[in-house]
């Protein structure tokens, strides 16, 4: 249980670090942003997120505001793991 507990948190390090990448990207990269290299390679490791947030967002909900679904997401989910890590540590689960 402890394992699982650390790889989700891992993985959801990974997501949040690529999609504050490719919004942090998207401001500074302009209109040239889908051949810069680095947003490309940001723009795969936050796909998997970004999709999920398509999924359960509106069909009418601006996409701009995707990537923020995907970003709440994702750190309620680093919470929910970090507090049960932290939870199982200190064998109080």
């Amino acid at each position: 249980m402890f394992e699982s507990a650390v790889v989700i948190k891992a993985l959801m390090e990974v997501a949040l670090l690529g999609l504050a990448g490719q919004g942090l990207l998207y401001l500074l990269a302009g209109d040239k942003r889908e051949q810069n290299v680095f947003y490309q390679l940001v723009k795969a490791v936050a796909t998997p997120p970004m999709a999920v947030a398509r999924l359960i967002s509106p069909p009418k909900f601006p996409p701009l505001w995707v990537g923020c679904v995907a970003f709440s997401i994702c750190a309620a989910i680093w919470l929910v793991s970090t507090y049960y890590k932290i939870c199982l540590t200190l064998n109080t689960c």
